[in-house]
């Protein structure tokens, strides 16, 4: 007998119309019990019959047609939801892996010398076959500091350090982008081997450690994890006794300088280049890690691979053929186990596969497709691979792989970086800034350096909607001592996206990021500090993709409303940024980037698949099945209450009855004998 429950789906196999008629012809237990208890039935009239009749002449089978529509439902609802994760899982372990140049062109290398320099492709790839020589003249390096003796135990009063990292020319300090300022507070009492921890606990690009001197002094050793000449530290202190921390550039009697930074320094086929890392990722398509000065130049060639090239087509070819099985098993027309039949002529697997015919139907922009790498679709629409084919076709372009299934994009100019195409097409495509992003910025006016603050001075700032009130505390102060002191501040406050600094003797504030969601506002007048109560606000890029006009978030821009370049999402350079002057992204779509776009579209009409099963199948709304068949069992409960006691009194009648027959009976047949 088949029971219903209503989140049931019977092992994923739908269901008929009389599937539950059995079990729901056996609800009426009461008036059975009664026909038991009173013989009805050796009288030729049954309660339970007779009950069973009128309901079903008012109900008929709409309690178990309701039922096997919400068992249906649940079935549908599991079919889209597995197929649903199996294309998601194809998605991001077979198509993401697979479109990009290194899975699709395949290259071998060869390095004469691997001990002075490790090799291998970038993620970029390489555009073709590589000979050339590479010779290490210099190693890049990190720079290392370390402090004059403290006795052992020496105690610190209470101060901060900030430590930065940047270039200096002529004295003057020029801080790294990339870096943001950390400041380290040092409370009274703190030692050495504290204050070396809260350094390495407050950044990973520095590591402090306690070194024991010949004298028996302690010092700190600071070891920068950052190479390069662009790298050096700057150490700013407040507090008396932390100014032998201080170091800006230049050995003092209190810092030494154990270590330079220094630049790799390295040859290309003879044309000298320098980075300030040992790792160079993209050199000519290859990602490079100098270990060792050379005597003599390496030699780094490559040769072309199909073998793995054919492996990754191969692996594709069966894990989409699994997505596809699985889709016409769900699409049969003879229902079975494991949701088969569940989706049998429904909208959505007609979308699926009109979404994957059209992929596949789309070539390259050299007029190649599947077919030149020995890929064809057979009717039930899975795919077969001809290896031999492949590899000749590989044999003869070691691209034509990447170039049918792969996606390229390339940009005309470094200001504009891709992040994501979305819905762009092949093709090119114009991208035109008209208004370059800007951070929020407010420049007070010159004072006097050394600044002298007679008295406590309160700095109250709005910073992107947080309010901060900074106090500085009487006293003197440099240029770097002002900024350091307001950066605390801001930092103890949470806030750790804007940052005060000097230049050319003026105050300044600045957010870390573009756009008009980064305001600075002083609130006051702060005449010691050259500032003035005012706002000042960041500015969005704008501009058009093909001629269609956008408004940026900052410096980044994702295109939401052109339904041809709707999810197209890049980033732009301010630093090497060409106002009103064209920018042209060239996009070569493949068969797995158009696979990925037919998928999110298929993803949409699962989604609003899910919606509507999901709204049948919720019992908080009026229109669905569950509240339909709520209200129907309400219904026949109501009918068998009804029919149950009117069926019942007419038993007890005919119960009475027998009884009066069995008693003249007996007192008649009791006078004849």
């Amino acid at each position: 007998m088949n029971q219903f429950s209503i989140s049931g789906s019977n092992s994923g196999m739908l269901v008929s119309k009389n599937h539950y008629m059995e079990a729901h012809s056996n609800r009426n237990q009461g008036a059975s019990i009664v026909d038991s208890a009173l013989s009805n039935k050796d009288m030729g009239f049954s309660v339970q019959d007779n009950v069973d009749l009128m309901v079903s002449s008012k109900m008929g089978m709409q309690i178990p047609e309701k039922q096997s529509e919400i068992t249906n439902a649940n079935v549908r609802k599991g079919a889209v939801t597995q197929l649903q994760k199996t294309m998601e899982v194809f998605s991001k372990n077979t198509i993401k892996p697979l479109d990009q140049r290194n899975s699709l062109v395949s290259y071998e290398i060869s390095n004469t010398n691997p001990q002075a320099a490790s090799v291998a492709i970038s993620p970029s790839g390489l555009d073709s076959n590589v000979d050339i020589s590479l010779g290490v003249d210099q190693l890049a390096q990190s720079q290392s500091l370390k402090t004059n003796g403290y006795p052992s135990g020496h105690t610190f009063d209470s101060g901060s350090l900030t430590f930065d990292f940047g270039s200096y020319s002529g004295g003057t300090f020029t801080s790294d982008t990339d870096f943001s300022q950390v400041t380290v507070s040092v409370t009274d009492g703190d030692d050495l081997n504290t204050v070396a921890s809260k350094i390495n606990a407050e950044t990973k690009d520095i590591r402090a450690m306690v070194v024991k001197n010949d004298d028996g002094t302690e010092g700190l050793a600071l070891i920068s994890q950052k190479t390069g000449e662009s790298n050096s530290m700057r150490i700013m202190a407040t507090g008396s006794s932390l100014n032998g921390f201080e170091f800006k550039g230049v050995a003092t009697p209190s810092v030494t300088i154990e270590q330079e930074p220094k630049d790799a320094v390295y040859r290309v086929n003879g044309i000298e280049m320098r980075s300030e890392s040992n790792n160079i990722e993209d050199l000519i398509g290859l990602s490079v890690t100098l270990k060792e000065v050379t005597a003599n130049d390496l030699k780094i060639t490559s040769k072309t691979s199909p073998q793995a090239v054919t492996e990754n087509v191969n692996a594709f070819v069966e894990n989409y053929n699994s997505v596809v099985e699985m889709a016409n098993h769900m699409n049969s027309e003879y229902p079975s186990e494991d949701f088969g039949g569940a989706m049998f002529d429904t909208k959505v697997m007609e979308e699926l596969e009109n979404e994957l015919d059209e992929a596949f139907k789309r070539l390259s922009v050299d007029g190649i497709g599947l077919r030149d790498i020995g890929v064809t679709k057979l009717p039930d629409g899975r795919l077969a691979l001809d290896q031999d084919k492949l590899n000749k076709a590989l044999e003869n372009d070691p691209e034509i792989a990447f170039k049918v299934l792969g996606t390229e994009s390339k940009t005309s100019h470094s200001s504009i970086s891709v992040d994501e195409l979305g819905l762009l097409p092949s093709g090119e495509h114009n991208i035109v800034i008209e208004r370059a992003p800007e951070k929020a910025l407010m420049s007070g006016t010159k004072i006097s350096i050394p600044v002298t603050l007679a008295s406590d001075v309160s700095l109250p700032l709005t910073l992107g909607g947080i309010e901060v009130d900074v106090t500085l505390p009487s006293g003197t102060y440099s240029g770097d001592e002002l900024a350091n002191k307001i950066n605390l501040a801001l930092k103890s406050d949470g806030v750790t996206s804007y940052s005060a600094k000097m230049t050319n003797g003026s105050l300044t504030l600045e957010s870390a990021e573009y756009g008009s969601l980064k305001s600075i506002e002083v609130k006051a007048d702060v005449p010691e500090l050259g500032l003035v109560a005012s706002k000042e606000t960041g500015v969005d890029v704008s501009g058009s993709i093909n001629g269609e006009r956008f408004l940026g978030d900052g410096n980044s821009v994702e295109s939401k409303f052109d339904e041809l370049t709707k999810g197209f999402k890049f980033k732009v350079d301010p630093e090497t940024l060409k106002l009103n002057e064209p920018v042209t992204v060239s996009v070569s779509r493949g068969v797995l980037s158009n696979l990925e776009s037919s998928f999110k579209h298929i993803d949409e009409s699962f989604k609003k698949e899910l919606k509507e099963i999901g709204d049948k199948l919720d019992d908080g709304n009026t229109n669905s099945l569950v509240s339909q068949l709520g209200e129907l069992e309400k219904k026949e409960e109501y009918y068998y209450g009804v029919y149950y006691q009117q069926y019942s009194g007419v038993s007890a009648k005919l119960a009475q009855m027998n009884n009066v027959s069995e008693m003249l009976d007996m007192l008649y047949n009791s006078k004849d004998e």
